[in-house]
């Protein structure tokens, strides 16, 4: 699943949310995406399969201009089942 929001100064905000197949599913859904600069972007995958993003720029990458917005899940706790596997 990816959304891009439409974040340009003087542009209406507008959303976008949409669905593609992965690689490993050929289909007419396999598709490259350009986010241009000012389009804010998030990815996740639906299931147990794994996602690649391939995230590249047209100018000197600094994670510190990027004006991210974290998510819960990426702060969220282990259930404590997933500890006690990784603990052995």
């Amino acid at each position: 699943e990816m959304i891009l929001r439409d974040a340009r100064e003087g542009l209406p905000a507008r959303t976008m949310r949409f669905f593609v197949d992965g690689d490993n599913h050929r289909s007419p859904n396999n598709i490259g995406i350009v986010v241009p600069p000012g389009v804010a972007h998030a990815i996740r995958v639906e299931g147990s399969e794994d996602v690649i993003m391939i995230y590249g720029t047209s100018t000197s990458f600094h994670a510190e201009f990027e004006g991210r917005i974290a998510s819960e899940v990426e702060t969220a706790l282990l259930p404590e089942s997933w500890q006690r596997f990784l603990s052995k």
